[in-house]
């Protein structure tokens, strides 16, 4: 996709989440032209948000995930909490007809939930945020069931 095919996409992706009921009780971290939605918890901490973006290798591919950018001693216990559901919600995710691949130590400190869908234009806007409503279906209850890992 050209970078303007990708801004238009980017735009109409983020106006139908935020018009969904997937998008109640999460808020906007950054939306950039990589980032088509970066979400989190209303007042909660930004290293844990619901992220889609535009990834440049493989080329043209969009990553939806739920991220966990959490490092450090002091939140290790944390850092197990989420881990722990993102495992479960992993579990729950394969019922559906789409792969999510859970990365425990994606660049060192980090993990990750994610899937990868390449985008061929606007047609594709929809099966994108469907992949996103499915991960925060199973995901969200679960990280509100441990208040965010707090």
């Amino acid at each position: 996709m050209k970078r303007e095919e990708k801004e238009l996409f980017i735009k109409e992706l983020a106006e139908k989440f935020f018009q969904s009921e997937f998008a109640d009780g999460l808020t906007s971290v950054q939306i950039s032209e990589r980032d088509a939605i970066k979400v989190k918890e209303k007042g909660g901490d930004d290293a844990l948000h619901f992220e889609v973006c535009f990834k440049p290798v493989p080329k043209d591919q969009i990553e939806i995930a739920f991220h966990d950018h959490l490092k450090g001693k002091v939140l290790e216990a944390k850092k197990a909490r989420i881990n722990k559901v993102m495992k479960e919600a992993k579990e729950m995710i394969r019922e559906s007809r789409v792969r999510f691949r859970y990365d425990p130590e994606w660049r060192r400190y980090w993990s990750r939930l994610y899937t990868l869908y390449a985008p061929l234009g606007p047609q594709d806007v929809q099966p994108v945020l469907e992949r996103l409503w499915v991960l925060i279906e199973c995901l969200k209850p679960k990280l509100e069931k441990i208040s965010w890992g707090r």
